[in-house]
């Protein structure tokens, strides 16, 4: 069994409500129509299998597996971020929820991405130290 730590789990449980939230904004782009539906329609897929794939991968895998998703992590939320930043879009999954949003889409976007890629940076660190730890108990 897959060893476990709180902040593995709670950046899978990100990414898995991520996916959740892109899964019924996909239901919400298939009644749309325009020219870029199809477009946004598969790019939206794309998302959600990203967010699914790191979610299982660290819930399910083994610590290798699990550095290298959260190596990719690292680099996917500080692109996420840049974007954020860079763009501040106002249309996003959030429009979903937005009734119950009181500041802007981007604000939300902007704080679950730092929180994602703290988790990210401290889960590899851990899985680094845990390595290091083991491999040096076979050398000695």
């Amino acid at each position: 069994m897959p060893e476990r730590n709180a902040t593995v789990i709670t950046l899978a449980l990100i990414n898995l409500s991520c996916a959740a939230l892109h899964a019924a904004f996909q239901v919400n782009l298939l009644s749309e129509t325009g020219r870029y539906r199809g477009f946004l329609l598969t790019e939206n897929m794309v998302v959600i299998f990203i967010f699914a794939y790191f979610a299982i991968t660290l819930l399910f895998s083994t610590a290798l597996q699990k550095r290298s998703v959260l190596l990719m992590s690292i680099f996917f939320w500080a692109s996420f971020l840049l974007f954020v930043v860079s763009i501040q879009p106002t249309i996003t999954t959030l429009t979903l929820v937005e009734y119950f949003l009181f500041l802007p889409q981007s604000y939300y976007l902007f704080f679950t991405g730092c929180i994602a890629l703290a988790l990210s940076f401290t889960g590899y660190r851990q899985i680094q130290r845990q390595a290091e730890h083991a491999a040096s108990g076979i050398l000695s």
